[in-house]
């Protein structure tokens, strides 16, 4: 499964909703073991979303940061990284 897929579909599936209630604003989407998922926010900016997220104990990468915007926009980072 592509990392990310099921919290990026939430987004894209929820975005009238998620739009409404934080337009303009940055937050964090994480799925839950249960099903279920979880927002965080709304936040100023992405590093404000991430620092956040992280204080929860959410490992990086294992949650979407996105600024939600009337239109759909789509930014794709990927690292090379890793800690042994």
């Amino acid at each position: 499964m592509v990392a990310l897929a099921d919290e990026y579909q939430y987004y894209r599936t929820h975005h009238a909703d998620l739009v409404q209630q934080y337009n303009d604003q940055v937050i964090a989407i994480r799925a839950l073991a249960s099903g279920e998922f979880r927002i965080l926010g709304p936040f100023a900016d992405e590093l404000a979303a991430i620092d956040s997220a992280a204080e929860e104990g959410w490992d990086l990468g294992q949650f979407l940061v996105q600024k939600v915007t009337p239109d759909i926009i789509v930014q794709s980072f990927h690292s090379r990284v890793s800690f042994a």
